[in-house]
């Protein structure tokens, strides 16, 4: 199960980009900016909610598919990792709970980059104004 738990981790950190993705367009398109003309304080919050739920959408469906493709080829990537034949059914077993939570794992990745995102530009904002 071992070998379960680094495929899993390999395949989440594919998907890293969604956490830095989102932290990088809030952080440059905060409305919190000084300086900032009502105008552009309306374009950037529709520009960032936009990305949001765009980013959503996508680690959603990414995590769906993560579920579609370890049904698919877990006992074979089990198998070609070398699970004998007596802990291929707990393997497989353990392996599906662990890609039912890639939805979850995915859309907390966001969350997580939209709240850092946040937190570079208030951060920014205390330390150099």
């Amino acid at each position: 199960m071992h070998m379960d738990v680094s495929q899993r981790n390999f395949v989440l950190q594919v998907f890293a980009f969604l956490s830095v993705t989102t932290t990088n367009v809030l952080a440059t398109n905060s409305i919190q900016a000084p300086g900032i003309s009502d105008k552009e304080r309306k374009r950037r919050l529709a520009f960032s909610e936009m990305m949001l739920s765009y980013t959503l959408c996508v680690a959603m469906m990414l995590g769906l598919c993560i579920i579609v493709f370890l049904e698919a080829v877990g006992p074979w990537l089990l198998t070609l990792v070398g699970s004998s034949a007596d802990i291929l059914g707990p393997a497989l077993q353990y392996l599906r709970i662990r890609a039912t939570a890639s939805p979850a794992v995915m859309l907390v990745m966001v969350a997580q980059g939209a709240c850092f995102g946040q937190q570079v530009i208030l951060f920014h904002q205390h330390a150099c104004y």
